[in-house]
């Protein structure tokens, strides 16, 4: 294990538009090897800008959807051994999204 390796397998980041997220993701998938999951290149990927009216039924099935899709990969990546790092603004999401996250790593 490198010196300055993190011992865990997963992170969540979170934080406003502009914050560091995925400057700090891209960190450590170039200098860690971590496996990065951006939850906004899944929503662009899947619904392209069409998410819902915010809070709306149409927007929180739409976010079920990518947490699916971001869960499945989170999977994928841990079945393999490697470290993720997940890309996501939660926050700006209902306060439901984030307690999707952390039901999933309490399972």
């Amino acid at each position: 294990m490198h010196d300055r390796e993190i011992p865990i397998r997963a992170l969540l980041i979170t934080g406003t538009c502009g914050s560091g997220k995925s400057t700090v993701a891209g960190l450590l998938t170039a200098n860690f090897g971590w496996e990065r999951i951006a939850e906004d290149d899944i929503w662009r990927g899947t619904f392209a800008k069409n998410r819902g009216a915010f809070g709306s039924e149409e927007h929180r099935q739409k976010r079920r959807e990518v947490h699916e899709l971001v869960f499945a990969a989170i999977h994928q990546a841990m079945r393999y051994g490697r470290r993720i790092v997940i890309d996501a603004t939660v926050h700006e999401s209902p306060p439901e999204a984030f307690h999707e996250y952390r039901d999933f790593f309490e399972r």
